[in-house]
């Protein structure tokens, strides 16, 4: 497809996504979020980089890679168990997030980690070894799947602020910001839900107080 055509594509999807959003307002958290990754996406991928990383960079890359993909995948699963349309939503968002990080492995004239890998698979071991237990602790109830959804959400917050802090490029603390946003986003939601059903949740990762910030700021 020629820029043209994925210029016209990016545009009409967006298009359908703020409708989608104004009729939906239970999903707007990740319906925006969706929306603004849809649109970075789009941008970075009309360019390309003589930029050389360094290690630590492409590390974080290909970890975000896969760690997007792994609660993409671990979300889909759980809406297939359980039917929580919380799962089918953030799943979509997710999506659009493990797509942002390809575009920069692309970008960079790098390796993509999930070129060749299928739903609940993984080049990394310890993501490999992750997902099995997530799925498995999700597996058990609707009550613990959404506790899996915000302990993920908590994971990913802390590498995704770990691996800004190894980077000084701009477009790839655009892209972790915007992925730190939607982990917030995602959080809430499955907070409300777990709220909706009685549950108190206490955070597993995260400070009281980071986890209270991020509760509080709608």
């Amino acid at each position: 497809m020629n820029s043209q055509k994925t210029i016209i594509v990016m545009i009409c999807v967006t298009a359908v996504f703020y409708v989608s959003c104004a009729v939906n307002p239970e999903t707007t958290d990740s319906c925006f979020d969706l929306i603004k990754n849809i649109q970075e996406s789009s941008d970075l991928t009309r360019a390309t980089s003589d930029v050389e990383l360094s290690e630590q960079e492409i590390l974080g890359l290909m970890f975000m890679r896969e760690e997007e993909k792994l609660a993409r995948d671990v979300y889909l699963l759980l809406y297939d168990l359980w039917g929580k349309t919380v799962f089918s939503n953030i799943a979509s968002s997710e999506q659009t997030h493990t797509d942002s990080v390809k575009a920069l492995i692309e970008k960079y004239g790098l390796s993509d980690p999930a070129a060749s890998t299928g739903p609940g698979e993984f080049v990394d071991d310890e993501l490999q070894q992750l997902y099995d237990d997530l799925i498995d602790s999700g597996s058990d109830s609707v009550l613990d799947a959404l506790i899996v959804g915000a302990l993920i959400e908590e994971t990913d917050m802390v590498d995704i602020v770990e691996h800004m802090s190894h980077t000084d490029k701009s477009d790839i603390l655009q892209v972790y910001g915007n992925l730190l946003d939607g982990s917030k986003n995602h959080l809430r939601s499955f907070i409300k839900n777990l709220n909706n059903i009685g549950y108190d949740y206490s955070p597993q990762i995260l400070s009281q107080e980071e986890f209270d910030a991020i509760i509080n700021n709608e």
